[in-house]
C-alpha cells in the first residue's frame, strides 16, 4: 500500500464535510451559549397622526406615541436558557465524537479489506510462479 492507515485516517478527519459541519456547529453553539444570558435589545416605538401626504419632514407636533421598552426576563429564564445552551454544545460534542469514530472505524475496516485483497493477489502471484 502506498499509505498508511494513520495517513488515511488524518486526510479523512480532515477532509470530512460533516465532521467540519459538526465542527462550526459547536462554535456557534459556544458563542450562543455565552451570548444567551444577556438582556434582549430594547424597543422604540413611535406613532404619528395626521400627517399631511405632501409634507416631506415629520415634526415633533405629528408624533402621537413615543415608547421605549425593555423586556426583564424574570424567574431564572436567562440562568435556564444559557444551561441548555451549554448543554447543546455538549450534546454536538458527543456526537462529533461518535461520528469521528465511526469514520476512523469506517476508514480502518476499508483499509484491511483492501490490504487482505492486496495479500490475497500476491499469494495468487507466487502460486501461478511456482506452476510455472
Amino acid at each position: 500500500m502506498a499509505q498508511s492507515v494513520d495517513s488515511l485516517v488524518n486526510e479523512a478527519i480532515a477532509n470530512n464535510p460533516q465532521l467540519k459541519s459538526l465542527q462550526s456547529r459547536i462554535v456557534a453553539s459556544v458563542y450562543r451559549s455565552e451570548s444567551v444570558d444577556y438582556l434582549p435589545p430594547p424597543n422604540l416605538s413611535v406613532e404619528f397622526s395626521q400627517v399631511p401626504v405632501d409634507e416631506k419632514m415629520f415634526g415633533m407636533s405629528n408624533i402621537k406615541l413615543l415608547s421605549l421598552s425593555q423586556m426583564f426576563p424574570l424567574g431564572g429564564k436567562l440562568g435556564k436558557m444559557s444551561e441548555t445552551e451549554r448543554k447543546n454544545v455538549e450534546v454536538i460534542k458527543d456526537d462529533y465524537d461518535a461520528y469521528k469514530a465511526s469514520l476512523i472505524a469506517k476508514v480502518k475496516m476499508t483499509y484491511y479489506s483492501l490490504w487482505q485483497i492486496e495479500k490475497k493477489i500476491e499469494v495468487q502471484q507466487e502460486n501461478h510462479c511456482i506452476d510455472e
